[in-house]
């Protein structure tokens, strides 16, 4: 559970399944929100948007088919079309905007 001045609970958790997963970032909501999200790159080729106080999958994106997807970083961008730039086994580079 995440508390009001962004630190979890620390007892609880959650458990979410992920093919093969990255280590993750977590980043409070892009958009302005209170929301807080983790990152994470998986085998199956896919980046997750994760709700880091309940363990639900938001948002998934196919960035390459047949690939892992790495460890991503955040591109802030000076504020505007922000992102998640990740690298694949399948040697190249994407990124992937959240806002």
């Amino acid at each position: 559970k995440l508390l009001g001045d962004g630190s979890f609970d620390e007892a609880t958790y959650w458990t979410t399944n992920v093919a093969s997963p990255s280590a993750p970032i977590v980043l409070r909501d892009v958009t302005g929100g209170n929301d807080t999200y983790a990152y994470a790159g998986s085998s199956d080729g896919k980046l997750y948007e994760i709700d880091a106080t309940t363990g639900t999958v938001v948002r998934s994106w196919v960035v390459e088919s047949g690939t892992t997807i790495g460890t991503p970083t955040f591109d802030y961008n000076n504020g505007t079309n922000q992102g998640i730039v990740v690298g694949t086994t399948g040697g190249t580079y994407h990124w992937v905007k959240i806002n």
